[in-house]
Formats: C-alpha cells, sequence, structure tokens
C-alpha cells in the first residue's frame, strides 16, 4: 500500500461511519502496511527545515487543528513531513479505569486507541512527546497530546524518566525557552491554540459509544507515569524508537494519575497497557494526524 492509498483508505466514508474497533483496525492495517526499508535517522534535515518554513504561514497551522479541513477524517493529512514531530513508534492501546473520581466519558468508561510516541525536532535535543488517538463509534475520534516538557532532558536519554502530562511548564531553555521569553509563542501560536496547555473536556464530554454526556466532568489535569517496564537505561546511546520496539504486547506501560483541580494532589485513575509492539511506520510518521485542541474547542457534528 502506498501512502497516497493508505490515506484514501481511511479518508473515506467506510471508516468514518464505522465502530470504534473497526476505526482502529483499518487505521493499523495502514501503519502495518507501510514500513520502512531502511529507517531514516532522527536528525534535522532539509524537509524538516522547510517543514519548520510552512509553519510560519498560519493557513498551513491552522490545519492541524482546524475541525473542518478539507479532509473527511481528521485523522489523515495528505502524506507530508511533520514538523515538530517527524519521526516515532506508534502502538495499539488501551485505558483501563480503576477509579473514575466522578469523571465522566473516557474518564469513567476507558477505551480503546493508538499511541504515538515521538521526539520533538531531533534527538540532540531528547523531548520526548507522546498523543494517543481515541476511537468512537460512528463519530469523530478524539485526541490526547501530553509531553513532560519543552525543555531538553538530555543528558537522560530515559523516554519515560518524566511524567507526560496535558499542562507542561512554560519552557527556560533552549530551544523554546527563547520563543516563550521574547513572546513570540503567543504571537505565533495564541490565536489558535496554547502550545503547553490542552484541556481534557473533549475525553469528558463522551465516550467510545459515541455517547453526548450532559453535564459532563473532566480533571484539570492528566499524569502518564511509566511503570518499570516501559523505563530505558538513562544513558543509552541506541534509537529509541528501537528501545520501545522492544516492549511487549500486553505490557501495562503507564500508570494514569490525574489532578481533579488545579490545587488538589494527584490521584490514581488507572492505567495504558500495550495490545501491539510499538513499530516504525511511514504513514504513522506521515499520514497519521492527530487533531491539536483550539483556544475554543466546538463540538463537532
Amino acid at each position: 500500500m502506498s501512502l497516497m492509498e493508505s490515506y484514501r483508505f481511511i479518508n473515506s466514508e467506510e471508516y468514518r461511519k464505522a465502530t470504534a474497533e473497526h476505526k482502529r483496525d483499518m487505521m493499523w492495517q495502514a501503519i502495518v502496511a507501510t514500513p520502512y526499508n531502511l529507517l531514516p535517522p532522527n536528525t534535522f534535515n532539509a524537509p524538516i527545515l522547510f517543514s519548520y518554513i510552512k509553519t510560519m504561514w498560519k493557513p498551513w497551522l491552522k490545519a492541524t487543528f482546524s475541525d473542518h479541513n478539507t479532509t473527511l477524517v481528521n485523522d489523515v493529512r495528505p502524506p507530508r513531513t511533520k514538523s515538530f514531530s517527524a519521526y516515532g513508534v506508534v502502538g495499539k492501546v488501551k485505558f483501563v479505569v480503576e477509579e473514575s473520581h466522578g469523571f465522566t466519558g473516557f474518564f469513567e468508561t476507558g477505551g480503546i486507541g493508538i499511541t504515538r510516541l515521538t521526539i520533538v525536532m531531533d534527538t540532540r535535543w531528547y523531548m520526548p512527546g507522546m498523543s494517543i488517538k481515541f476511537f468512537v463509534d460512528h463519530k469523530p475520534n478524539e485526541s490526547l497530546m501530553l509531553g513532560p516538557s519543552l525543555d531538553p532532558q538530555n543528558p537522560n536519554r530515559d523516554y519515560f524518566a518524566y511524567a507526560h502530562t496535558n499542562r507542561m511548564p512554560v519552557p527556560r531553555r533552549l530551544p523554546f525557552g527563547p520563543v516563550w521569553g521574547s513572546g513570540m509563542a503567543d504571537m505565533w501560536m495564541g490565536p489558535i491554540s496554547h502550545p503547553l496547555e490542552n484541556e481534557l473536556d473533549n475525553l469528558a464530554i463522551t465516550n467510545q459509544k459515541g455517547e453526548e454526556i450532559t453535564p459532563y466532568k473532566a480533571p484539570y489535569q492528566i499524569f502518564l507515569e511509566a511503570t518499570p517496564e516501559a523505563h530505558i537505561h538513562s544513558d543509552s546511546e541506541e534509537d529509541f524508537r528501537m528501545e520501545l520496539g522492544r516492549i511487549q504486547t500486553g505490557t501495562v506501560i503507564l500508570k494514569v494519575m490525574i489532578k481533579p483541580t488545579k490545587d488538589t494532589p494527584r490521584v490514581y485513575m488507572g492505567y495504558i497497557q500495550t495490545e501491539s509492539e510499538l513499530i516504525t511506520s511511514q504513514f504513522a510518521d506521515r499520514v497519521f494526524a492527530q487533531r491539536h485542541r483550539t483556544l475554543v474547542h466546538k463540538r463537532r457534528p
């Protein structure tokens, strides 16, 4: 399957109207059908530079956040080089809730998804970032975007050394510290989305069955904390994609903790478990898309 064929396969009425299980099966089919013949190095290159330049053009940048872009399905975009997370691994996961704490939607029922684990920019900086796409019956899927920080964690090369969260601290060091310190981030991204904070209401207002929940209740903050099985040696020189690829199917990799409100302590909610190996894929790196949150999130019909 070529990348354009995989794009059309997902960008279809069949996929859009399918159950959550069937949509994930179709997505996984496209992922495994587009392997790399030779794994590209996770380093800065000319295509990534060009993609950076394109993000200066607001219409291109807004396509990442739009609820109504030019495709039938917001889970894919035509093949392109991603600007800040060009290469990574992808795998099937499930979110199991053991303590809902009165929260609704996916925070009450859990759900199935596909996660993508990447390094922001390249491994010289070593800034992990991850996302989970949660699948919904017959309706648009929902995304969760997380990271520990936009400050590099070098020399620590343990991908899960720090908890991934939806609310990251303001970066202080290169490469992104000066962008925030100068106010450039607010001018560039401010009108579209807050880059460091992702609200969780989209996961509280619906669930895998596509039920609309009113009233809904979402936690203020989520933390995904690695289990011992997910950690990488902090001084590893191996490609993080190879390291993560050794995690076995059925492994509980992340403990889900939440802060119900800004001023309350973390409490345990559940866990994330793999339902496949974590693999590399051209489709995942170039076609797969996560719909970032806009500042004012409006539910799509």
